[in-house]
C-alpha cells in the first residue's frame, strides 16, 4: 500500500514543503482540508502504541519547549503517559507482544462498511479514452479522481461515463490541459467563436496566433451578453483561455474557481491573479470537477446514459457549440466498452 500511486499522492498532498517528510503541523494543516481529512481517516498506520514503552519519542519533545513553566507541566504529562503503560502487563497474553501495531480511525474504519460505493479508477482504464496521453499525465489524473471520487460527485459508473465522455471532447485524446488555439484560417472562419466566424477578413488576419485569437474570441466587447465571461481588460482572453480538464475560460470562471476551490478543497488559491496554476495537474483535475459540481450535472448523469442526459450537461458546458454529436460518441463509447464497470466493485 505504501508503494502505490495513491498512496504516494495523499503523502504529496501533506508534505506541503516538499520535503518528504510529514510534520505534526503539515498533518494538523492537512485535516483542515475536508477532501485530505476524508482520506486520511480511511488510513491505517503501523505504529508503536502510546500504551507501551519506550520514552524516547516523549523526551525528544524536551528541547522544544523554552518556557521553565511550560517545561513543569511537560514533566508532570510525561509521568501521566507512563503511568499509562499496560503494554509489559498484557503481552503475549492478553494481546501482541509486539506494542508496534495497526492504528485506525474507528469512524473512518465502520464508514467503509457502508459506503454503498468505494472506488478505484486506474490508469488503465483512463488510457482506453485518452490514448495519446502521457504516462505521468495520465498518473497525476488517475490520482486526483481518486482522492476526489466522493468530492467531486464522480462516484458511480454512470457519472464517470459522462464526465469523461465531456472531458475527452474538452482536452483532446492526448489530455491537453491547456486550450489548443493555433486555429486555421478556414478553422477560425469555420469556428464556434462569433467574432471569427463567416468573417474571412478577420480569420486570415489572425491565423495561428494563439494570443491574438484568444484576446478577440474572449473578449466581452466581441460577445454577445449571454456569452460574456468577464473579459474587460485588454489581454484577459489570453490570461484567462482554456485550462484544466474542462477548459476553464474567461475571467469571472477563474473567479469563480477560487470561491469554489476553497469551499469544496479548504485551501484559498487566488485563480484569478494566478491563471497558470490551473496548468498544474492537481488544479487541472479539480477544475473540472469543482465545474461538474457546481453545476450539479451529476444529477443530469444520475438519469442514465442516454442523449439527452449528455445533451443537457452539454448545454451547461457550452450551449453554443457544435460538438453535441462528437460528445455523445465519446460517451456512448465509454458506456459501451464499460471502461469504469470495476472502478466500483
Amino acid at each position: 500500500m505504501e508503494d502505490s500511486p495513491l498512496f504516494a499522492a495523499l503523502g504529496q498532498a501533506i508534505d506541503t514543503d516538499d520535503n518528504k517528510q510529514i510534520t505534526p503541523l503539515e498533518l494538523r494543516d492537512a485535516l483542515k482540508k475536508p477532501w485530505l481529512a476524508q482520506a486520511i481517516s480511511r488510513l491505517v498506520i503501523r505504529y508503536p502504541s502510546e500504551w507501551a514503552p519506550p520514552m524516547d519519542r516523549w523526551n525528544q519533545v524536551d528541547s522544544l519547549i523554552e518556557d521553565p513553566a511550560l517545561l513543569i507541566d511537560w514533566q508532570h504529562e510525561k509521568r501521566r503517559i507512563e503511568s499509562l503503560h499496560i503494554w509489559p502487563h498484557v503481552a503475549g497474553g492478553h494481546g501482541p507482544s509486539n506494542s508496534t501495531v495497526h492504528h485506525l480511525h474507528p469512524i473512518g474504519f465502520v464508514e467503509n462498511f457502508f459506503r454503498s460505493k468505494v472506488g478505484r479508477v486506474t490508469v488503465e482504464m483512463l488510457r482506453q479514452i485518452f490514448p495519446s496521453a502521457p504516462e505521468d499525465r495520465l498518473q497525476t489524473v488517475t490520482d486526483g479522481v481518486n482522492l476526489n471520487l466522493d468530492l467531486g460527485k464522480i462516484d458511480s459508473e454512470e457519472r464517470l461515463t459522462h464526465f469523461f465522455g465531456q472531458v475527452r471532447q474538452e482536452i483532446g485524446r492526448s489530455m491537453e490541459f491547456r486550450e489548443n488555439l493555433r486555429y486555421s484560417a478556414d478553422g477560425l472562419y469555420t469556428s464556434d467563436f462569433s467574432y471569427y466566424r463567416g468573417n474571412r477578413e478577420r480569420s486570415d488576419r489572425d491565423a495561428r496566433n494563439e494570443e491574438a485569437i484568444a484576446n478577440n474570441a474572449y473578449a466581452d466587447a466581441n460577445r454577445s451578453p449571454g456569452y460574456r465571461v468577464g473579459n474587460t481588460e485588454p489581454g484577459d482572453g489570453w490570461r484567462y483561455r482554456g485550462r484544466g480538464l474542462k477548459q476553464l475560460t474567461g475571467r469571472s470562471n477563474y473567479r469563480k474557481f477560487t470561491t469554489d476551490h476553497e469551499r469544496i478543497w479548504g485551501e484559498r488559491i487566488d485563480f484569478e491573479s494566478n491563471p497558470d496554476r490551473v496548468d498544474e495537474p492537481t488544479y487541472a483535475v479539480r477544475s473540472g470537477l469543482a465545474f461538474w459540481v457546481e453545476n450539479r450535472l451529476y444529477e443530469h448523469a444520475d438519469t442514465g446514459v442516454t442523449r439527452e442526459a449528455t445533451d443537457r450537461i452539454t448545454t451547461v458546458i457550452n450551449s453554443r457549440t457544435t460538438s453535441r454529436a462528437e460528445r455523445w460518441n465519446f460517451v456512448q463509447q465509454i458506456w459501451r466498452d464499460r471502461i469504469f464497470r470495476d472502478a466500483f466493485r
